[in-house]
């Protein structure tokens, strides 16, 4: 069903809030951003504001999941027709270590406090919901892998949730000291290592 004018308007308002609070979340990190800040970065009423969300964490909780859905949207693309799976897994792995050079422009520390002090079930659930969704999407890149015959479907599982250690664990350190460009080639390097490729495959 097509949406109406009035449903097109409010998505990209809610779109638009989004937005604007991730880029507050960035600069400042979860604790030092309230309702009034986004409210005037938005620049728009505190009624207006309220129409879509009730509080920070909710607007922080759907800042996350546009986040890990739409993140990597033009890579779910290339998936789903069929590309290149060497080619996918570069663009990929190439994709976090351009977020992991640039930590003061992602909401990572900001993920981090509010996880802290959010162990509710229902935030717990929120997050391991993400990590499975981040945990099936890697499977769906290295499925492809066994489907064009370049690795072998060999511990892809295992495999999978090793990438999101590997993946946090740099997050982690980024935040605590530098993370120089050659830690994390060294990084994606043992990634790649760990598949493992049909005889004949070089990379």
């Amino acid at each position: 069903m097509a949406r109406t004018p009035n449903e097109e308007h409010k998505n990209l308002k809610r779109d638009f809030i989004l937005e604007t609070a991730h880029q507050l979340f960035a600069q400042k990190g979860f604790h030092n951003v309230t309702m009034k800040d986004i409210v005037e970065a938005c620049g728009i009423s505190r009624g207006g504001l309220y129409l879509f969300f009730s509080s920070v964490d909710e607007i922080f909780e759907a800042v996350i999941q546009k986040r890990t859905i739409s993140g990597f949207s033009f890579i779910r693309e290339k998936v789903n027709k069929k590309e290149d799976f060497l080619t996918i897994l570069d663009l990929y792995l190439e994709g976090h270590k351009k977020r992991l050079l640039n930590m003061e422009n992602t909401i990572v520390m900001a993920s981090y406090e509010y996880y802290s002090i959010h162990q509710s079930p229902q935030a717990i659930q929120s997050r391991l919901s993400q990590i499975e969704y981040i945990k099936n999407f890697i499977l769906d890149i290295l499925h492809l892998g066994v489907e064009q015959g370049v690795i072998l479907n060999v511990n892809l599982e295992e495999i999978a949730e090793q990438y999101i250690y590997l993946i946090e664990g740099m997050g982690v350190y980024g935040m605590l000291l530098n993370l120089t460009e050659a830690q994390i080639d060294a990084q994606i390097a043992l990634m790649k290592s760990i598949l493992i490729y049909r005889e004949g495959v070089n990379y």
